[in-house]
């Protein structure tokens, strides 16, 4: 938690925003990663499946914002394609995901998605909601970013 705060701390001045700050996340997170799983300087191991509170929550926000802002961008691009395939897709995904609440897609990762898996394939409980934050997240921000184009292009004109 020390490791989070301190970078989330440190990177909220843009003046030390370099490729080393960039170094640090990488770091900072394996350290976290390392430290949560255990079995290493005399800490038990804890299996994903135990972890919970705020060092979880704290790490698939992260986690989850980061891989949602290429996705989102690739998104609001696709959204204001000239190909009408791109763009219906893109726009049915961003409407679709919108419309449905963060709690339904966790709950659908969680508990109805392994109903569907053949039997044997087991996807970790973590992951799964890894991505649906990803996919929610992803659908937000592809709207933030279409705002903005579009706020530039009126600007512009």
């Amino acid at each position: 938690m020390v490791i989070l705060f301190g970078l989330l701390f440190y990177s909220r001045d843009r003046r030390h925003w370099s490729k080393y700050l960039g170094y640090a996340w990488i770091a900072g997170l394996f350290i976290m990663g390392l430290l949560m799983r255990g079995g290493l300087l005399g800490l038990k191991s804890v299996e994903s499946t135990q972890w919970g509170g705020l060092p979880l929550t704290l790490l698939l926000s992260v986690f989850g914002l980061t891989a949602a802002y290429p996705l989102g961008v690739i998104l609001a691009l696709g959204r204001q394609s000239r190909m009408p395939g791109v763009k219906i897709l893109c726009v049915v995904y961003i409407e679709l995901i919108r419309g449905v609440p963060l709690i339904s897609l966790l709950f659908m990762s969680s508990i109805i998605f392994p109903l569907f898996l053949p039997e044997g394939i087991t996807i970790n409980k973590i992951l799964r909601a890894q991505v649906a934050i990803i996919l929610f997240t992803a659908a937000y921000i592809a709207e933030v970013v279409r705002g903005g184009f579009a706020g530039y292009v009126a600007r512009a004109i």
